[in-house]
């Protein structure tokens, strides 16, 4: 069977631009790597803070009924 070409080569989630932030990702500094996740914590914070009660808690359904749905889909396939 003769080889994709083009964007067919990219089968899944290898394309091209994942490729290059995998790259920059295993090429940053240990140094580079800490405060880029304080910084993720700091913005997680932040957004949890400015964030009513009513937000959260609709969140906090709408993942319930994600998860929900996720398991009755497995179970059915099963």
């Amino acid at each position: 069977m003769p080889r994709l070409r083009g964007r067919g080569g990219n089968i899944g989630q290898r394309t091209r631009n994942s490729q290059l932030v995998q790259n920059s990702r295993l090429n940053r500094s240990a140094k580079d790597q800490l405060t880029d996740n304080e910084n993720l914590r700091n913005q997680a914070a932040i957004k949890r803070t400015n964030g009513s009660q009513e937000q959260c808690n609709e969140r906090r359904r709408a993942n319930a009924l994600r998860q929900r749905l996720a398991r009755q889909r497995v179970t059915d396939t099963l």
